[in-house]
């Protein structure tokens, strides 16, 4: 079993993405303005990206490729780069 438990706990997750390239899941934590990232193969958590900043989130778009998540929070777009 994993640690899947995050500090505070994820409420009401606005978006989960994962595709069949990546080893992640990535769920956007709206009420705790983060970005989870869990390991799929045994749940554990990778990281966790969160900034006051990140006010509102909407939406998420990840690209496994060119290693960037994209954040769309108020009307600001948030690139966050990433190293999995």
């Amino acid at each position: 079993t994993g640690s899947f438990a995050t500090t505070p706990a994820i409420n009401l997750p606005k978006q989960i993405l994962t595709d069949g390239d990546t080893n992640y899941l990535y769920i956007l934590d709206q009420n705790n303005q983060r970005v989870v990232v869990f390991e799929k193969n045994n749940g554990n958590i990778k990281i966790q990206y969160s900034s006051k900043e990140f006010s509102n989130l909407k939406s998420m778009i990840f690209e496994n490729k060119e290693k960037k998540i994209y954040l769309l929070a108020d009307h600001k777009i948030y690139l966050i780069n990433i190293n999995n």
